[in-house]
């Protein structure tokens, strides 16, 4: 809900992805990790990597809608700048 009354909705991301993320989350928890000393198996590099796709497709939704919204309120609400010396003021 916004100052001016206008309610936002709120967006849900996460339950876009939350079943692949489950299921590539299983897939992790069942791979077995690097040994002490060893590089890290070719299998569990790649479930790894799906998983942090999959969570930065979320941060970057969220990121995306948030921007959208400020910009959209920020170009809603110009301030007047008639009358406004910006070159006086160095």
């Amino acid at each position: 809900m916004l100052s001016t009354g206008e309610a936002v909705d709120s967006p849900k991301h996460m339950s876009r992805y939350a079943q692949r993320m489950a299921r590539l989350q299983r897939e992790c928890s069942r791979r077995r990790g690097p040994a002490k000393g060893r590089p890290a198996p070719k299998h569990w590099r790649r479930s790894q990597a799906k998983l942090a796709k999959a969570h930065a497709k979320v941060a970057n939704a969220r990121a995306d809608k948030l921007h959208k919204l400020t910009t959209r309120l920020a170009r809603g609400h110009e301030a007047s700048t008639t009358g406004f010396n910006g070159a006086g003021r160095l």
